[in-house]
Formats: structure tokens, sequence, C-alpha cells
């Protein structure tokens, strides 16, 4: 008897134990609060701090955020370069104002600034996954050496980015930070996606391309203005398809590209890109981070399967203990 109710001690116990557990882990369901300071060059959303409830499981908007240098003279040689969290000056990641930022706790970010004189540029390209066109014009932004900015995607109809978000050190060589969004096309029933012009825009180079991105913009765009001519010496009929080496006249596919698979289905976009990461390539050329068995999972539902496989375990033991005591007990 003495057994059975220690036993049952320690099973209440162990229950009185998973119950705190879950309560103090489970998701809270009420609002964070995130504040942004300005700091001393300049003002955000006209004053020194801006304040925002964010409900749980939603994401912080960038967007809301209207940041502007002070009048004065002294401040005329800094640029805005986005937001950052508080305390995380080197090496955190700058958000731009067009993010959207997960909220798990009450955060204070702060504005960052830089000197203009040391100004690095960067270059964000909105590109077709297999055929390199521009489906947007690429934009450029400014930071310094060493920072970290996270920059978001644009929404294009019909294309789902590889990414929602992706972030890496700035160098000091503007060649080398670019910021590539791969879109792939999705199938809405009515056929593969083409590209906007059929093939017809901007084919961008890969990143460390240099300065040349504007030259071939520029070729490929008068190329296909207009119609092409085929290999000299022959003669190709009107909506004919290029050959390798020729210029693709309108609606063809130069070199075999322009057109997405017909059956082509898009991974999920992950929610941010670290270019600094090594990445493992996936189905289809896609990168992937490498993730954790138990990424994913709540804390408290990890704790809480800890602390039963360890009631169970250590309830049997207790159980034989006892039992060898009570023997002991009896033969004395």
């Amino acid at each position: 008897m003495k057994t059975l109710r220690k036993i049952f001690a320690v099973l209440f116990v162990l229950a009185l134990v998973l119950t705190l557990c879950a309560n103090a882990f489970a998701e809270p369901t009420d609002y964070y609060t995130v504040r942004v300071y300005a700091g001393n060059i300049g003002t955000v959303n006209g004053g020194e701090v801006a304040v925002f409830t964010v409900p749980h499981g939603e994401k912080f908007d960038t967007s809301k955020l209207v940041v502007e240098k002070k009048k004065d003279e002294q401040y005329k040689k800094y640029i805005i370069k986005g937001i950052r969290e508080a305390g995380h000056d080197n090496g955190g990641l700058l958000y731009q104002f067009d993010n959207k930022i997960p909220i798990d706790r009450d955060m204070d970010f702060v504005v960052a600034y830089g000197m203009e004189s040391t100004a690095v540029q960067y270059t964000v390209y909105y590109l077709h996954v297999t055929t390199r066109i521009n489906l947007l014009p690429p934009q450029i932004f400014y930071g310094n050496i060493g920072d970290k900015p996270v920059v978001a995607f644009q929404y294009v109809e019909n294309y789902r980015p590889q990414a929602l978000a992706i972030t890496k050190t700035l160098t000091s060589d503007p060649t080398q930070n670019v910021f590539e969004f791969l879109y792939t096309p999705i199938n809405t029933g009515g056929g593969a996606v083409v590209p906007p012009g059929g093939g017809g825009g901007a084919v961008v180079p890969p990143a460390g391309g240099g300065g040349n991105a504007g030259q071939n913009a520029g070729q490929n765009a008068g190329q296909n203005a207009g119609g092409a001519e085929g290999t000299p010496g022959t003669e190709t009929a009107p909506g004919a398809e290029g050959t390798p080496g020729t210029e693709a006249a309108p609606g063809g596919a130069a070199g075999g590209e322009g057109q997405a698979p017909e059956n082509a289905t898009p991974v999920e976009p992950v929610e941010i890109l670290d270019l600094d990461v090594p990445q493992a390539e996936g189905p289809g050329g896609e990168t992937t981070e490498h993730q954790g068995a138990l990424s994913g999972v709540p804390t408290w539902v990890i704790i809480s399967g800890a602390v039963v496989l360890g009631g169970l375990i250590l309830v049997p033991i207790a159980y034989l203990i006892a039992s060898r005591k009570k023997k002991k007990d009896e033969k004395n």
C-alpha cells in the first residue's frame, strides 16, 4: 500500500509539473509592443519614438514608419539606411521600410544612419528563375560596409519568389552586393505562364557581373524590339523560332528559354534567405536552408514531452527500488 501511494505521489507531481510547463510555455494571445527610436539625427512618424502594438502571430509592417532627417546643416552628410533591433549595432539585420518583421516578444528598434561619403551601393533584382529576365526594374539602395540589410520581395502577378526576404553582408565591392529574387511561374490552369514580352525583356548578368547590366539590358531591348533577323545569308519565316547563336523572332524563344514547364510547381518561399549561410540545393535548383528535425515545434511541447519521457523512466525505477526495499524489510 505504501508503494502504491508513493507511485501515485510521483505521478501527481509529474502531472503538476507538466501542467505548469504547458502554462509557462503556451503561446500568449495578447499583443506585443514594438518601439522604434529615431535617435539624434532624425524623427520617426514626427517624433523621437513611435510605438505600435502587434497581435500575436502577425508581423510588424515597416511601411508604417516615416523617417526623416532633421533639417540642421550638420545632419545633411548622413543617409537613412533602415532600422535594426536595439543592441545589435554590429552585425544585426538591417530592415528596409518595405519589410514585414516577425515579432515574438516586446521589441525595440532604432533607426540606422550612415555617412554619405562611406556609403556602398547594393542592387536588388527581380528575375525569372530560368531566363533571368527582369520582371520588375532593379532597385538600388545604399548602406555601409559590414551592414546586413534585409530586402523584401515585390509582388509579381502569377509568379512566386524563392524567399519573402533576402539578407547578406555588404562588402566594399558593389558588384558583389547583389540581391536576386528568383520568381517561378505559377500555373493557374490556363497553361504555362510566359515572361512578359515572350522573352523580350532585359537579361541581367549573374551576381558579380559588374557594370555591364545596363549595357546588356539595352542591347537585349534593342534586339528584341520590332522583331529580329535570322542568321546572315538565310531567310527566317516570321514567328519562327531562332536557333542558338541567332536572335529570336517575336513569339519565339532564344536558345529554348522563355517558357516555364507546363506542370511547374513552385516551392513555398522561405521566410528570410540568408546569402551568408551555405545553402543546400533542392529539386529544380532551388536552395533551401538546413533545418533541424524539431524546427517549428513549440518549445512547451518539447519540454512537456521530455518531462513525460522522464516520468516514464523514473516511475519503473522507483517501483523497483521500493519493491526491493519491501522484500528486504520482510526478511528482517
